[in-house]
């Protein structure tokens, strides 16, 4: 982390689970080395950190011949603006990254969106071509700029391509097709395909969870889930789990681990609620490859009885401010 940053996965992940290539047609990018870790840290001129962290996993880097100075790129970016669109130059990376930067937007929506783009025009590896796509994006001042600027979701009729998302969010790099505890967490995060909001993808990579299959797999992403409500509340670093701890986030927080998980719980069934009176319900919790996670119906069934709710993926008014003890995650935490 200190040298690569997340970027030290790439390789890993490439060759043990999946790396998304060209539009997620294929599973493996053959010149992730390009733009994997030891690439990043080439390009890495000083070390960077948030204050008093000890990991300083920050990427100030730089590429002198082609004048690019960013932060980053991040392993996300590097999926996003690399595999996902056959590019497999750090510094063509690195320019779109900070391109990114430069106009405000998310490098894994903007990136998965220029990839479905290259898809369309049969462009993959056009680095030029999908910076060129960025800054319309970002103006909307062309028919293409404005129909990109929309995501996926809404342009991938138009573009002839599969719609890569769910509820409208463009994927993460760790890809449910492999990963299936961390499919079934895209199919039901509230937030769409969000590798955070609950981080099945790290138990599965570690092989702390197998990563087949789906069944069994609810009351272990409960609890993730409702434990990252109480992380990203708290603005604590998602890489701090070595050291904050269950114990020490109950103490930072001068309460229980298990008001905590409560309260996290409250939160989840909260913002599925306010997606269900938007008419958000079990038919929202699809991928566009359900065929390829397997017995993810009976998994979603899982799941929504772990949290006390309906069978249509709808939230009961009395789980709102009293959820079940497996919707808290206690079961979870005895496992541990």
């Amino acid at each position: 982390m200190k040298r690569q940053g997340t970027t030290g996965g790439t390789e890993f992940i490439n060759d043990n689970f999946a790396l998304p290539t060209r539009y997620f047609d294929e599973y493996e990018f053959e010149s992730a080395a390009a733009i994997g870790g030891n690439a990043v840290e080439e390009k890495k001129y000083k070390r960077g950190a948030c204050s008093q962290c000890a990991y300083a996993c920050k990427l100030p880097t730089r590429d002198e011949e082609r004048g690019v100075e960013t932060e980053g790129p991040e392993f996300e970016t590097v999926y996003s603006f690399g595999s996902c669109q056959g590019v497999g130059d750090i510094v063509d990376v690195m320019e779109a990254n900070e391109l990114c930067d430069e106009l405000g937007m998310d490098t894994i929506s903007a990136g998965v969106t220029v990839a479905a783009y290259l898809k369309a025009e049969d462009e993959f590896g056009n680095a030029a071509l999908a910076r060129e796509v960025l800054r319309e994006i970002a103006t909307r001042e062309t028919d293409r700029g404005d129909l990109l600027a929309e995501g996926v979701h809404r342009a991938h009729e138009e573009l002839g391509v599969t719609d890569y998302t769910v509820k409208g969010m463009e994927f993460a790099a760790h890809d449910g097709r492999v990963l299936h505890g961390q499919g079934l967490s895209y199919a039901v995060a509230n937030r769409g395909a969000d590798h955070m909001y609950a981080g099945m993808l790290g138990l599965e990579y570690s092989g702390e969870l197998d990563p087949e299959g789906t069944l069994g797999k609810a009351e272990r992403l409960v609890h993730e889930e409702n434990r990252n409500v109480i992380r990203d509340s708290g603005v604590v670093c998602a890489f701090a789990g070595d050291y904050v701890t269950d114990d020490r986030l109950a103490a930072l927080l001068e309460t229980d681990y298990e008001h905590l998980l409560e309260i996290g719980a409250r939160v989840v069934a909260r913002e599925r609620h306010f997606n269900n009176r938007r008419g958000k319900d079990v038919a929202d919790d699809r991928l566009p490859y359900d065929d390829e996670v397997p017995d993810l119906e009976a998994a979603l069934q899982e799941y929504y009885a772990a949290r006390g709710w309906n069978a249509d993926g709808t939230v009961p008014d009395d789980a709102l401010d009293s959820p079940t003890e497996t919707a808290v995650g206690y079961g979870a935490v005895a496992d541990d």
